[in-house]
């Protein structure tokens, strides 16, 4: 049985998944204090009950934005295992983990909004419109860092993310999700992921870009 490992640290605490072919998800919350051993604990475990590493086809990795300790944690690990085990690796945004996991919480919002606190005064941002029942980037506010307290007008939205408590003047469509949406699930990043590794669309682990929450990577606005 090939399955898809999903692994999540761009956020506290993280999680790992395991999807197996039929849609079935696995999965394990990481522990607050030694990720490092948590992370590779946890793996075992699910990757195990599977008949072990030659069950992986392939791995989902949250690459951010993150912070730089929780993707570095999960980048280094995903290459280790794959220089081990070679499988092609897919990258999945943070932040269209979260607006999937929102989404699926929330079937009637057609308009997503996430918000990651990018500390220096800034949020990470990307909308989401749900068009043919599957999200798609929402060009009215594109993947990027803006200045704290960005509040567009997207009329009607579900909003999510650490970043939300920066923005003191809410529009008034705007529906703050509960909190326990605010994190990604290695679950929807195993979600997301699966689709894109069955067309081919998979790559070296060398070859992949963590997006750090660090203000040098991305222009102000």
């Amino acid at each position: 049985m090939s399955v898809l490992l999903a692994i999540e640290t761009a956020s506290i605490p993280g999680s790992v998944a395991v999807r197996d072919p039929d849609g079935a998800i696995s999965e394990l919350t990481l522990g607050i204090g030694a990720r490092e051993r948590a992370l590779a604990a946890d793996v075992r475990a699910l990757i195990s009950a599977r008949g072990g590493p030659a069950a992986v086809a392939g791995v989902a990795l949250s690459i951010g934005p993150g912070s730089f300790t929780g993707l570095r944690l999960g980048l280094s690990f995903v290459k280790g295992f794959c220089l081990a085990f070679p499988v092609p690796v897919v990258g999945v945004s943070t932040l269209r983990a979260m607006a999937e996991g929102a989404a699926r919480a929330h079937p009637d919002s057609r308009t997503l909004l996430a918000l990651v606190d990018a500390r220096g005064g800034e949020v990470y941002a990307a909308a989401f419109g749900r068009g043919d029942g599957t999200l798609c980037a929402d060009e009215r506010v594109p993947e990027g860092a803006y200045a704290a307290g960005f509040a567009p007008d997207l009329g009607d939205a579900l909003v999510f993310g650490t970043g939300v408590d920066l923005v003191k003047a809410r529009p008034s469509g705007w529906t703050v999700c509960p909190r326990g949406l605010w994190t990604p699930s290695a679950g929807m990043v195993g979600e997301i992921g699966w689709p894109q590794l069955l067309l081919g669309q998979g790559l070296s682990a060398d070859d992949l870009e963590p997006r750090y929450l660090t203000r040098p990577k991305f222009d102000r606005v």
